[in-house]
């Protein structure tokens, strides 16, 4: 069955274009927070064409209307695509769905839906240890002082310098790959068995399937690290393996 394609691809600026009364709306690959290929972008351009139409169908505030939330989100949600973290992402975009169906009225916060997911727990814990936050403060001053603004801010600032730097990203399957060819040249030259060898392998490979090879290493925080922890303790292997893959990895 042939693939259905909403838009129109245009090779060249790598992006999908549609003309919807009288009016052209474009997106491009990178906005997508996709690969820059026909094949790779056509289903989220699909989807984003989607919920556009439904946008415009149902003559919604303009963008500028939110204030900058949408745009935040959006950066949030392609961060994630790019790091490997999908789960993440759906979330997101499920509170860039929400945003866009919300009518605007000046007293909305959209910034409400800029908080983390889990921002409740950690409100209570801060009214459990004598603190309070402020039933006034507006979302985005809660983002900042209680939330994840400063991480996410972080986040932006590494990946715009790789670009502007025009430095790739390094990936986990890279990194993997180079260290394994390290690993392998110092085994022909007699300093490490083939058993070392070949144990480094199996744990690196490992951590390399379970987050992903195209996922970034500037993007492995302490989250990430405290998933792959999870992750090894329900892994069925032997204590001493889990503790050397956890180590291994972290090396």
């Amino acid at each position: 069955m042939p693939r259905s394609q909403l838009m129109s691809w245009e090779p060249k600026p790598r992006r999908w274009k549609k003309i919807y009364k009288g009016k052209a709306y474009t997106i491009s690959c990178t906005q997508l927070g996709v690969d820059e290929t026909k094949e790779a972008s056509y289903k989220a351009a699909n989807e984003w064409w989607t919920k556009k139409r439904v946008e415009l169908d149902q003559d919604l505030p303009p963008r500028e209307d939110y204030g900058g939330a949408l745009d935040m989100l959006e950066l949030r949600r392609d961060w994630c695509r790019k790091n490997g973290r999908e789960d993440e992402a759906s979330a997101w975009q499920a509170r860039i769905d929400e945003l866009s169906k919300q009518p605007f009225t000046p007293e909305a916060d959209p910034f409400k839906l800029v908080l983390p997911l889990d921002f409740e727990r950690r409100k209570q814990a801060i009214e459990a240890y004598g603190g309070a936050i402020s039933a006034d403060i507006d979302g985005l001053s809660a983002e900042f002082q209680y939330g994840d603004g400063r991480l996410w801010d972080d986040r932006q600032k590494v990946e715009l310098k790789s670009t502007s730097m025009g430095q790739p990203v390094r990936t986990t399957g890279r990194q993997v790959a180079d260290y394994l060819g390290f690993q392998l040249a110092r085994h022909r030259s007699g300093q490490i068995s083939v058993s070392d060898y070949d144990q480094t392998r199996q744990y690196l490979t490992a951590f390399q399937e379970w987050i992903g090879p195209q996922t970034s290493i500037d993007g492995i925080d302490s989250a990430r690290w405290e998933a792959w922890y999870v992750h090894l303790l329900g892994c069925g292997k032997s204590l001493d393996t889990k503790k050397k893959r956890f180590r291994r990895a972290r090396d």
